[in-house]
């Protein structure tokens, strides 16, 4: 457990500097670094989380064996910031920079991340469909699909 920081603490529902759990994780494909993992969790989830359990099973598996009914989750893909040398990347180079916000079935967050992706390892596809009436046409995302190659 550590002291949360500033910028999650709101997203989680706790107060800055309180203790939550966070997990860091480099994720590899065929013996090579495809991302960097930083997440973090209510002190209240943190039992169900044990540093032997998360290395065999994901995060939000755990959390749904424990009880929590996970219900949706916000995300964005963008430029993320540099953790090169984690990833095996020159200096500088850019990565995608995926943060999401995970909440139950009561809307009560259970976890953030922030996930660093090499670009050249992850694909994101969205199928968008054209919805509304003609005076206010948009898209939605129809179909999405996230890989890692």
């Amino acid at each position: 457990m550590l002291p949360c920081p500033a910028e999650v603490a709101p997203l989680l529902d706790v107060l800055p500097q309180q203790a939550v759990l966070r997990i860091v994780r480099v994720r590899s494909r065929e013996g090579r670094p495809v991302s960097c993992v930083t997440m973090y969790t209510p002190p209240e989830l943190a039992s169900l989380l044990t540093p032997q359990a998360i290395t065999q099973t994901s995060v939000l598996a755990l959390l749904e064996r424990g009880g929590v009914r996970i219900s949706q989750a916000d995300q964005s893909i963008s430029r993320g910031p540099h953790v090169a040398p984690l990833l095996e990347e020159p200096m500088g180079a850019a990565l995608l920079s995926v943060m999401r916000l995970v909440r139950d079935g009561d809307w009560r967050p259970v976890q953030w991340l922030r996930g660093l992706y090499r670009p050249h390892y992850y694909d994101h596809h969205m199928v968008l469909a054209r919805v509304g009436e003609d005076s206010a046409r948009i898209w939605i995302p129809r179909d999405i699909t996230t890989s890692v190659r």
